[in-house]
């Protein structure tokens, strides 16, 4: 029976895999510094070489500017969380040798 309920099964897998894989690429891609400054610079080439108007080449850059803002906000939070946890496991160990 379950060999049966396994080959049901393994066509919703294999998408869910697909999907995963997705949402994988698509974070690195919205998330990696280097490819949103590398779309950036894209943009200011193709202004300066009149492919688009400024209208879009605004609109780009603000958009590229807010995703890399969103990112130094999210590492500036991690990173203060991760000194408030090594904080308090050192204050903790200090507890425990008295």
């Amino acid at each position: 029976m379950f060999l049966v309920d396994d080959l049901l099964l393994l066509p919703v897998k294999g998408f869910v895999g697909i999907f995963k894989e997705i949402q994988k690429l698509a974070d690195q891609e919205l998330g990696d510094r280097g490819k949103l400054r590398e779309r950036l610079l894209e943009a200011q080439i193709l202004f300066e070489i009149d492919k688009i108007t400024e209208e879009e080449y605004l609109k780009r850059e603000k958009e590229i500017m807010s995703r890399l803002n969103a990112l130094e906000e999210e590492e500036e939070e991690s990173s203060s969380e991760n000194r408030v946890s090594s904080f308090m496991s050192g204050k903790e160990r200090k507890i425990s040798k008295d």
